[in-house]
């Protein structure tokens, strides 16, 4: 993996590492129930672009997009593709 998609950690108030989102990241938003790449983090809220382009968003509420979301996300854009 390039160090762009490398995943960071940040840590707490209590000195604890925790996962914290790197650039190029597949992220889910539970707000939006939307998967979106990683373009901006500052320690407390990230910056996402959908997929298929389109305006960013923020959101303090994220998680690590899981291996079906990303599967589902990458499907959904191929199919756009291929349409005319």
């Amino acid at each position: 993996m390039d160090d762009q998609h490398r995943t960071a950690f940040a840590v707490n108030q209590h000195g604890t590492a925790q996962w914290a989102p790197g650039l190029g990241e597949l992220v889910t938003d539970p707000a939006r129930d939307q998967v979106g790449k990683v373009i901006g983090w500052d320690g407390r809220k990230v910056t996402l672009r959908p997929l298929d382009g389109g305006d960013p968003w923020h959101t303090t509420t994220y998680r690590r997009a899981t291996d079906n979301e990303r599967l589902r996300a990458r499907v959904t854009l191929l199919n756009r593709a291929r349409r005319w």
